[in-house]
């Protein structure tokens, strides 16, 4: 759905909405002596959609308004933050115009703290002074951040956090953790019978920090061979670590702190939180413009995506 991003409320307020419709050409529409109608719809992080009825003030003889009492009765059992996804029509006399907007929704008690780069950063980077905008860009960085984890496999993100992470053994002597760089490798096990874990000692195997390899060192003493072979060679030769389902358990301290996060990865997400403020009032399908003698051109949603994706290909995790 695409819908014009209107500042977020917190849960437990209430808000007027004023909808104007317009025209093809830009200019505002008339309601008066017409029809009004709206749906509903909040999305909460997870991704699960929930229809809310919120009280309207459907006065066709001016511009139509919505007003929202955001309670937590309204969206059920919903987690914040949410999105609140309206679609309103307005139909005077044959014609039916339509509006749509989407009104992110937080806790009362969200923290505006999160994302990859800070609010300040943020507001510097767009050029914006006061505060009347903070939750708006706060939620823009979340979504910016949100999209990066999706593209780098980082479902816990980048920030520096104690992870337990079990993974599949796949018979090779490399196996690798998810959430980099690792700061502190605690421990490395495997499961031995079918409930516990054996630790491996950390004279056994090695790590790069950097990538979250983690190897067995090939003159252990203890193999795990395979029951095929390749040729005549048996794949015991060389140490590994043993094939099976969530087999292996890596116990780690990994990411990033405000410090140790790189200017690459931190200009990723200040590129897409700009993209996304400045979109917010252009229409994603216009290529050029010319105004008065001045003209300009942007690069396609295509190109767009690829340099993005350029930008936060060296953070992208590959599990081995």
């Amino acid at each position: 759905m695409t819908a014009v991003l209107l500042d977020p409320i917190l849960d437990g307020s209430e808000t007027t909405i004023a909808l104007s419709f317009y025209d093809e050409d830009g200019a505002a529409i008339d309601t008066t002596g017409g029809s009004y109608a709206s749906s509903w719809t909040a999305t909460d992080a997870a991704g699960t959609t929930f229809s809310i009825t919120p009280s309207e003030d459907a006065d066709p003889s001016a511009v139509p308004q919505a007003s929202i009492n955001l309670q937590t009765s309204d969206y059920g059992s919903a987690t914040a933050p949410c999105v609140l996804y309206c679609v309103a029509t307005a139909t005077v006399g044959s014609n039916v115009y339509k509006a749509e907007f989407a009104l992110p929704l937080y806790a009362a008690d969200f923290p505006l703290t999160t994302g990859l780069v800070t609010r300040a950063r943020a507001k510097d980077f767009l050029g914006v002074t006061g505060n009347d905008d903070d939750a708006l860009i706060q939620f823009v960085i979340d979504v910016a951040t949100s999209r990066i984890n999706t593209i780098c496999n980082r479902p816990d993100g980048f920030a520096s956090a104690s992870h337990t992470e079990t993974m599949d053994g796949h018979g090779t002597d490399i196996i690798t953790v998810t959430n980099t760089p690792i700061t502190t490798l605690t421990s490395v096990s495997r499961l031995t019978d079918g409930t516990n874990f054996t630790a491996w000692d950390s004279t056994e195997y090695r790590a790069n920090n950097t990538t979250g390899e983690i190897y067995l060192k090939s003159d252990r003493d203890q193999f795990y061979p395979l029951a095929t072979t390749r040729g005549n060679v048996p794949f015991g030769a060389y140490a590994r670590f043993p094939e099976g389902f969530q087999n292996i358990k890596v116990v780690y301290t990994g990411g990033y702190t405000a410090a140790t996060l790189p200017a690459g990865l931190e200009w990723a997400c200040l590129s897409v939180v700009k993209e996304l403020w400045d979109g917010r009032k252009l229409d994603a399908n216009l290529s050029s413009e010319s105004i008065d003698g001045y003209s300009y051109t942007r690069a396609t949603q295509a190109e767009r995506s690829d340099l993005f994706r350029a930008a936060v290909a060296p953070y992208r995790t590959v599990r081995l």
